[in-house]
């Protein structure tokens, strides 16, 4: 079971856009941002599961201490749970290096709920 740690900024207007941080960074990465842009899209950030205030739990299994997979499928799924309890609309999704390649997975498999996704790879 995976609990993420969210940061809001709420607005009156029906577009919702979903930050996604990069590995090891978290939710509070996207603050600024999200408080600039916050009048014109309710504005959802996310600590993705196993970083920052999110957890993993992995209960009654018999290998309880070791943690839970995870891979970018899992990771879009506990994302896309998340989005039908936030709203019934398409959202928008920014995401930078890790959290682009979700986004990326989630606006190829999940065409329905992806209104339109943003990335940003770090240069090598």
């Amino acid at each position: 079971m995976y609990q993420c740690r969210l940061w809001h900024y709420f607005s009156l207007q029906d577009n919702v856009v979903i930050f996604l941080h990069g590995f090891l960074g978290t939710g509070e990465d996207w603050v600024p941002i999200m408080k600039a842009i916050s009048r014109s899209a309710k504005c959802i950030s996310i600590d993705l599961p196993g970083h920052g205030g999110s957890k993993i739990q992995n209960h009654g299994s018999k290998g309880a201490q070791e943690e839970a997979p995870l891979s970018i499928e899992i990771v879009a799924d506990v994302l896309y749970k998340l989005i039908q309890d936030i709203t019934p609309f398409k959202v928008t999704l920014v995401g930078y290096s890790m959290g682009a390649r979700i986004a990326l997975h989630m606006a190829l498999r999940l065409s329905h709920k992806v209104y339109s996704c943003y990335r940003r790879f770090p240069s090598i």
